[in-house]
C-alpha cells in the first residue's frame, strides 16, 4: 500500500518518536541520585472530595508512644523553647499499599527556627490502630483509610503528616456482555450489563455510562441501558474513593432490532430498495420545446409523446386507393396535420393513463360527390376535432418491468368541411357518417396505433432501462494494503412489484442481492447476518420527479459481505525504521462497520462506525504484545457525482477511541493517544478511500430505441434517459432517500 507507507514513513515515523517519548516520560521520575518516586499533582490526589479526619494533638500518654532517648547534660545551658515538630514518611507517597516499607522521621525546632536535635520526642498514630511505629520510626500498617503520622515532645508540642493507604483498586469484572457481541432480535431494546465490583475497603462506587448504579453486598450489580442501532459502548467503573484512575472496563456490542441471515455466498434483501417516479414526471405544466436543434431537452414524458406527434409525418400510413361508393362518392386523401396535440399522462391504481385532443387535424382531400344530379367537387379539407384514451398497465415479470397496452378509443367530437365549393360546405350533413367513419378510420391508424403498440414499447424500454441498469453491479473493494484480500462483490436489484396509488407516483419495489464472487469464511460466528432497523414500508411523498430509495439494511448487507472477506483481519506493513520499533502491528475487526443513523444534531444523515477492532502491537522479539480496543465513527453520505454516481462521503476526521487493555511490559510500546494519531491520520483514510471507491454506484444513461417512432416521425432518432440525483440524501423512517430529476434527451435529424 503505497499511500499508507509513505503516510507512516514521512508522516508518522516523528510522531511514533515522540510518543514513545512520551510514553517514557510518564514513568515515575527520581530526583538526583536517587530519592523517592515523585507523581504528577493530579496523580497525588486522593480519590475523595473531603481531607483526611483531623488529629487529635494533644500529649500522648507515655505508654503509648515510642520514644527517642535524647540524654541532657545538667551542666548544659537551657535550650530555647521548642516552636514546632516536623514530621516527614520516607517514601513519600499519595497512597500506599498495606506492604509498602515507609519510614517516620521528625524534628524538633526551636521558636528562633533553629534545630533541637537534644530533644526527645514519640510518635503515635490517628485514628488509633491504623498503623504503628517502632522505635527505629518503621511503620507497619494495620487498616486501609486515611490518617497521620504524629510526633509530640514531652512539653506536648506535636507535628503531624497525613498518610492514606489503600490495599488496590476495586477488583471489577464484567460478566455481559462480551465485547464484539451481536445483540437484539429478540423484541428487546436494552442492554443488560451484570457485573460484579468490590474493595477491599468495602467502599466501591460503580457507574455505568457515567450514571450510578446500585451495588449488592456481594459487589453485584445489573442494570439495562437503552440501546441504539448500531455499536453501543458500554463503560464500567468501579471507584474506592482512593485510586485514581478508577477500575474500568469497556465493552463494544452490535444492536439492532432485527437480523437478516447471510447464506454461503451472500445475502438476499427482499425489497430492499425502491424506484419512485412522480406524477410530475408524467405530465406538467412545462411549455413546449422548440424543436430546432439537432438535442432537445424535454421536461417529462408527456411532452415526449407531444414532440413525436409534433414532428409526426402520417402520410405513409394514409390509405392509397381513394374512398369511392359507385358513381356517387369519390374522395382521396392527399394529406394529414395533426395540428398542435396536446398529451396527458395520469396515474391510475391501475397503472398510467393516456388522455389525448386533437383539437384541429386537417385531411386534405381531393373528389366529388353525386348529389341531385350535379357534381359537388369535395377539393379542399375537413378538419375534426378528436379525442383519443389509452390505459397502460405497469406490471413486473419475470424480474423485468414492463408497461402492456390495456385498453384505448377514439372519438371523433366534431368535424366540418372546408372546401372550396360552397355546396360542399353545406352538404357536410349528409356526408357527415361516411366522412366521419373516414376521419375515425384514419385516427384509428395514426393515433390508436401509437398508444396501443408503439407507446407501451417506449414506456416499457424506459423503465427497463432505468432499474435494468441496477440488475448487476460489480463492486471491488481495495484498501492497497499489502497482505489484504480484495473484496469481490455483486450488487443486484431487480423489481419486485409495481405500485400505483391514484395522482401521486409510480412506485417499484426492488429486491436486492449481493454475492461474494470468492468463498468466504465469517470472521466471527457469533454476528448472526446483516444488522437492519424495523421494516417499514418506503416513503410516498418525494416532492420530485424522480426518486432512489435504499433501506439502510442494505449498505450494512454490502459493509457485512466486505468484512467476511476478511478485509478487516490484516497486518498492518511499517518502514523499516517504525518495524524496528513497533515490530508487528494486526488488526482484527470482530464486528462488521456498520451504517447507522447519526445523532440528531450532527450534520451528516448517517455515521459509519467500526467498533470491537482489536490491535496487537508487537514488539520485536516480543513473546507478546500489548493489545488495544479501537473505535472508529465519523458522519458519513452518500455524494452524487457530475456521471451518475453515487459514492460514500465521510467526514474529514473520524472519532477515534483507543483502549490499552492488555500490557506486555512495563511501558505501552505506543500509547492511546498515539495509536488514535495513528488511526486517524493513516489507517482510516485508507478505508475511506477504499469504501469510497468500491462501494460507488453508477446510475447509467439509459438509451432507448427510438424506432417506435420511425414509421410516422422519423425525424425522431435517438431518446436518453438520465437520473440526476442532485438533492442532498436524507434519511426517513430507516430509508435513504435521493432525490431529483430524470433528465429526457432527444435527437433530431435536421
Amino acid at each position: 500500500m503505497t499511500r499508507l507507507k509513505t503516510s507512516l514513513g514521512l508522516s508518522l515515523s516523528m510522531l511514533f518518536v515522540v510518543a514513545l517519548s512520551a510514553c517514557q516520560d510518564d514513568a515515575p521520575r527520581r530526583k538526583p541520585g536517587g530519592g523517592d518516586a515523585r507523581l504528577d499533582a493530579a496523580d497525588a490526589a486522593p480519590l475523595t472530595d473531603s481531607a483526611p479526619p483531623p488529629v487529635d494533638v494533644s500529649p500522648p500518654p507515655v505508654d503509648a508512644v515510642s520514644t527517642v532517648d535524647a540524654t541532657v547534660d545538667a551542666d548544659a545551658p537551657a535550650p530555647a523553647p521548642v516552636g514546632w515538630v516536623e514530621v516527614t514518611l520516607s517514601p513519600r507517597r499519595p497512597v500506599y499499599g498495606p506492604e509498602d516499607e515507609v519510614t517516620a522521621r521528625a524534628r524538633v525546632f526551636a521558636v528562633t527556627g533553629a534545630a533541637l536535635d537534644d530533644v526527645s520526642f514519640a510518635f503515635d498514630v490517628a485514628p488509633a490502630g491504623a498503623a504503628t511505629v517502632d522505635a527505629l520510626g518503621r511503620i507497619t500498617w494495620a487498616a486501609e483509610g486515611p490518617g497521620a503520622v504524629r510526633a509530640c515532645t514531652p512539653e506536648g508540642v506535636c507535628g503531624e503528616t497525613a498518610f492514606w493507604v489503600d490495599a488496590g483498586p476495586p477488583k471489577l469484572t464484567i460478566a455481559s456482555p462480551e465485547t464484539g457481541s451481536a445483540l437484539g432480535g429478540d423484541q428487546t431494546s436494552t442492554i443488560r450489563v451484570r457485573g460484579n465490583a468490590v474493595d477491599s475497603s468495602g467502599a466501591v462506587v460503580v457507574r455505568v455510562n457515567g450514571d450510578v448504579v446500585g451495588v449488592e453486598p456481594s459487589g453485584d450489580f445489573l442494570v439495562d441501558l437503552p440501546a441504539r442501532f448500531g455499536v453501543n459502548h458500554v463503560e464500567v467503573t468501579a471507584d474506592d474513593g482512593v485510586r485514581r484512575p478508577p477500575s474500568r472496563a469497556t465493552r463494544d456490542v452490535l444492536w439492532a432490532p432485527r437480523w437478516v441471515r447471510a447464506d454461503a455466498d451472500g445475502v438476499t434483501l427482499p425489497e430492499a430498495g425502491a424506484l419512485r417516479l412522480d406524477q410530475s414526471l408524467l405530465d406538467s405544466d412545462a411549455p413546449r420545446p422548440a424543436l430546432d436543434a439537432a438535442q432537445v431537452a424535454l421536461p417529462n414524458l408527456a411532452s415526449l409523446l407531444t414532440t413525436a406527434l409534433a414532428l409526426a409525418e402520417p402520410d405513409a400510413l394514409l390509405p392509397q386507393a381513394p374512398l369511392s361508393e359507385g358513381d356517387v362518392l369519390r374522395l382521396s386523401i392527399e394529406g394529414v396535420d395533426l395540428g398542435a396535440p396536446e398529451v396527458e399522462l395520469r396515474v391510475v391504481p391501475e397503472g398510467l393513463e393516456l388522455f389525448l385532443r386533437l383539437g384541429e387535424i386537417r385531411v386534405t382531400t381531393a373528389g366529388a360527390f353525386a348529389f341531385q344530379g350535379e357534381s359537388i367537387a369535395l377539393d379542399g379539407a375537413l378538419v375534426a376535432r378528436v379525442a383519443a384514451f389509452a390505459l397502460i398497465d405497469v406490471v413486473t415479470q419475470e424480474g423485468t418491468l414492463t408497461a402492456a397496452h390495456r385498453a384505448s378509443g377514439v372519438v371523433v367530437e366534431g368535424i366540418e368541411g372546408r372546401f372550396a365549393d360552397p355546396a360542399a360546405n353545406a352538404l357536410i350533413e349528409t356526408l357527415g357518417g361516411r366522412l366521419r367513419g373516414l376521419v375515425e378510420g384514419l385516427v384509428e391508424d395514426v393515433i390508436v396505433g401509437v398508444v396501443r403498440d408503439q407507446l407501451p414499447t417506449l414506456l416499457s424500454d424506459g423503465l427497463q432501462g432505468l432499474v435494468g441498469g441496477l440488475a448487476r453491479l460489480p463492486v471491488e473493494l481495495n484498501t492497497g494494503i499489502a497482505g489484504a484480500p480484495v473484496a469481490s462483490l455483486t450488487l443486484g436489484l431487480s423489481p419486485a412489484r409495481v405500485t400505483t396509488p391514484r395522482d401521486t407516483f409510480v412506485g417499484v419495489e426492488l429486491d436486492a442481492r449481493v454475492s461474494q464472487r470468492a468463498p468466504v469464511v465469517s470472521p466471527s460466528e457469533r454476528v448472526p447476518g446483516v444488522p437492519a432497523l424495523e421494516a417499514s414500508s418506503s416513503p410516498r411523498a418525494l416532492d420530485a420527479q424522480i426518486g432512489l430509495l435504499l433501506r439502510l439494511e442494505l449498505l450494512n448487507a454490502l459493509l457485512h459481505e466486505v468484512w467476511r472477506t476478511g478485509l478487516l483481519q490484516l497486518e498492518l506493513p511499517l518502514p523499516d525504521a517504525l518495524a524496528a520499533t513497533l515490530g508487528r502491528v494486526t488488526i482484527d475487526a470482530r464486528l462488521p462497520p456498520v451504517v447507522a443513523p447519526a445523532l440528531p444534531g450532527s450534520a451528516w444523515p448517517l455515521e459509519a462506525q467500526i467498533g470491537a477492532l482489536r490491535v496487537e502491537i508487537r514488539a520485536p522479539a516480543a513473546e507478546r504484545g500489548d493489545v488495544y480496543m479501537v473505535r472508529l465513527a465519523a458522519g458519513l453520505t452518500l455524494a452524487p457525482g457530475d456521471t451518475g454516481t453515487l459514492s460514500l462521503s465521510t467526514e474529514p476526521e473520524p472519532r477515534v477511541d483507543a483502549e490499552l487493555i492488555e500490557q506486555a511490559d512495563d511501558q505501552p510500546v505506543l500509547t492511546p493517544d498515539a495509536l488514535e494519531v495513528l488511526f486517524a491520520t493513516a489507517v482510516w483514510p485508507q478505508l475511506e478511500q477504499a469504501l469510497a471507491g468500491g462501494l460507488a454506484v453508477t446510475l447509467p444513461e439509459v438509451q432507448v430505441d427510438a424506432g417506435a417512432f420511425a414509421g410516422f416521425a422519423p425525424r425522431l432518432q435517438s431518446l436518453a434517459l438520465r437520473p440526476d440525483l442532485s438533492s442532498a440524501p436524507r434519511l426517513v423512517d430507516g430509508w435513504l432517500v435521493l432525490t431529483g430529476g430524470l433528465a429526457l434527451t432527444v435527437g433530431l435529424a435536421p
